[in-house]
């Protein structure tokens, strides 16, 4: 059910950003055991600034609102291997939100 309901969230995000950036993705972090917490990743490159970056959200699905502030971490972009530490970093800025609303990440 959780597993559903993810897809569902990130194939229609995915859909609405597509057109705003190409070089964009959104990923499902993880969700609480009931359900009513998700966290979703929003990462790639930024072509203007030449950045890469990471925002990481957490969602209240039951009340459809986010709930804590957003996570966000940006880098320049010289290397591909610079992208992986900027979502590293992301995560682990927002390890603190995780454990407050009790998310279990996928890894």
């Amino acid at each position: 059910m959780i597993k559903k309901l993810l897809a569902i969230i990130c194939l229609g995000m995915g859909f609405s950003l597509q057109a705003a950036e190409p070089l964009q993705m959104i990923h499902a972090l993880g969700a609480s055991s009931k359900g009513q917490f998700v966290a979703i990743e929003e990462y790639g490159y930024n072509a203007g600034l030449k950045t890469y970056y990471s925002r990481i959200k957490l969602l209240n699905v039951w009340k459809k609102e986010y709930v804590s502030p957003v996570v966000e971490v940006e880098q320049d972009a010289r290397l591909p291997a610079d992208l992986v530490r900027v979502r590293e970093a992301a995560k682990e800025r927002a390890a603190v939100h995780f454990q407050k609303f009790n998310i279990i990440t996928s890894g």
